[in-house]
């Protein structure tokens, strides 16, 4: 595969730090939410993705319902960052509420995380409240993540993908 540089797209600073970051493209893929189909179905906090995305930094949430399971024999985490970009990553402390009706899951502390359905639709994150037809939230596929089984789409010469948000949505499905 084409190794490309990570474009990182500043959603957020605080004072010297930035605190929120966005890659501009689909870096990985094939990990499901979950696979389990239960009330605890739609919580980040109990999530697959949540473990393949912090690796050795997942940390379960308080209260665990079940084992949960990394699909992948590698995490995001530990193949995207030397460990020194790893330690300058800060742990955020990330609200896990609904929006759409779904019972939320516990908050957790991550490195690592999908952005929420708020903010996907955040104006001050550059992001226009007109649903899918936004092109800021346009994400393009790389190399890598185009062979991971994503949903894809072509537009002109470049190709598309979908993307998961860790808010729960109306219900369990």
């Amino acid at each position: 595969f084409k190794v490309e540089p990570v474009l990182w797209r500043v959603l957020e600073v605080s004072g010297d730090k930035t605190t929120l970051m966005l890659s501009e493209k689909i870096l990985d893929g094939g990990v499901p939410f979950n696979s389990y189909n239960h009330p605890w179905s739609p919580w980040w906090s109990e999530s697959q993705i949540r473990k393949f995305l912090n690796g050795k930094k997942y940390a379960p949430s308080p209260d665990p319902k079940w084992e949960v399971t990394n699909p992948k024999g590698y995490s995001f985490y530990d193949k995207a960052f030397s460990a020194g970009e790893g330690s300058g990553i800060i742990k955020a402390d990330v609200d896990n509420s609904s929006t759409r009706g779904a019972t939320p899951g516990h908050n957790t502390t991550d490195k690592i995380f999908l952005l929420s359905y708020a903010d996907a639709r955040n104006t001050a994150y550059g992001f226009v409240n007109n649903g899918n037809s936004d092109p800021s939230r346009k994400a393009e596929l790389t190399d890598y993540s185009a062979s991971q089984g994503i949903y894809s789409y072509t537009e002109g010469n470049k190709k598309y993908g979908c993307c998961w948000l860790r808010s729960p949505g109306d219900s369990v499905n």
